[in-house]
């Protein structure tokens, strides 16, 4: 385990300019994550925001996040005690220095609330938390990962209910995601939407390409709908031959994907498997014509708008999604992305059609994709709502 954690190769300390509004102790673990940057984006957007940072954050191991999903929760819950025990120290330490508002645990922040409340109590401080994902809700409802009448998923649901009730105040991605966790736990403090950003150097516009081949890139989750793509290009098999779609990625699914491609012949799919470096995945989706983001018809699809579909707006990928709520939020069928039913692999298929023969609908909606990145996931947008919240 480290205690160092640094932002941009910089001190230990963030001092945004001016450092007019206070003073934020980040005490939590992981800031750095390719396919989940909202930790590092978030303390980025305090310290942009004029907010000074001080650190009580221990990593996990790196080797942690390689493992799957139960046996990393497993190997977590041993090492917490001696990560709290050594976050404890080292706030009480920034604490002494006088000045903190308050203290921001990052996601997951369920296993870092309890040493983040005490030192809050004992500073005076405000708790902030990003819940992001409510683990009770990925792993039962969204993953089915257990069994949602067991011991184990109501175990879970009153732990992570009592851990997040700890927060003055509690982070999340959109308005929709927050109404799926307040229904869990109806006694949180409130939810507060502070969109997702995205490191935008990275990200670049370019139009799309002229190619024949469609990208997804995922960890096969329900919510990603990969069945439906699948569907889709069996229907698409013989009717657009020269089609391509280009799936990245492994996750729970992928075995049961690779066995229903087989199963119904799919010549037109290729699967990359592996979960890539994000830059190996923008390189292979600047080939592409469009991108597939999510159509499972799961309640946790209904209320996020992924990375995925953020990525690809940013990079000017014309998006095709799943027409939900919090898709509707930010998208305008037929002017910013194209939005087809949750689990319809007709229209899905109809989709991916119509952008393969019409680009310049498809350089219209790669246009219209970005100014929606810049409107509401862009790093000012980010910056104006966290400070919001810190302020209020």
């Amino acid at each position: 385990m480290s205690s160092r954690i640094e932002q941009d190769g910089g001190p230990k300390e963030s001092t945004g300019e001016g450092a007019r509004a206070g003073v934020v102790l980040v005490a939590g673990g992981r800031l750095r994550s390719d396919g989940y940057p909202r930790n590092e984006e978030l303390v980025r957007a305090m310290a942009e925001s004029g907010w000074t940072l001080r650190w009580s954050a221990v990593t996990y191991p790196a080797f942690l996040y390689r493992k799957p999903l139960l046996l990393r929760l497993a190997l977590m819950g041993v090492l917490t005690p001696l990560r709290w025990v050594l976050m404890l120290l080292l706030g009480a330490v920034q604490l002494a220095r006088g000045g903190v508002s308050h203290i921001f645990v990052p996601f997951p922040a369920q296993l870092d609330l309890p040493p983040a409340w005490l030192l809050a109590r004992l500073g005076g401080c405000r708790l902030v938390a990003d819940v992001f994902l409510s683990s009770y809700n990925t792993l039962v409802e969204d993953r089915g990962t257990l069994r949602r009448d067991g011991i184990a998923a109501r175990l879970l649901h009153f732990i992570e209910g009592r851990l997040l009730g700890l927060a003055d105040i509690n982070l999340i991605d959109t308005p929709e995601h927050a109404e799926l966790v307040a229904a869990l736990y109806p006694r949180l403090a409130p939810l507060r939407s502070v969109p997702l950003a995205i490191d935008e150097e990275r990200f670049r516009y370019a139009p799309p390409a002229e190619s024949s081949t469609v990208v997804f890139w995922g960890t096969y989750i329900p919510l990603h709908g990969v069945q439906t793509i699948l569907e889709a290009a069996a229907l698409l098999q013989e009717a657009e031959p020269g089609l391509q779609i280009l799936l990245i990625g492994r996750g729970q699914e992928y075995p049961r994907a690779r066995e229903l491609a087989a199963s119904l012949g799919l010549r037109n799919v290729d699967f990359e498997e592996g979960i890539l470096p994000m830059e190996q995945i923008i390189d292979r989706s600047r080939s592409c014509f469009a991108a597939l983001g999510v159509f499972g018809a799961t309640r946790k699809a209904a209320q996020v708008l992924p990375y995925k579909a953020v990525h690809a707006l940013a990079l000017g990928l014309p998006l095709i999604n799943a027409d939900t709520p919090a898709s509707r939020r930010y998208l305008e069928n037929g002017v910013d992305a194209l939005l087809v039913p949750p689990g319809d692999a007709a229209e899905l298929a109809n989709a991916i059609q119509r952008l393969f023969h019409d680009r310049k609908l498809a350089t219209s909606l790669s246009q219209a994709g970005r100014r929606v990145f810049e409107s509401h996931f862009s790093r000012a947008q980010m910056r104006q709502a966290v400070d919001a919240v810190l302020r209020s």
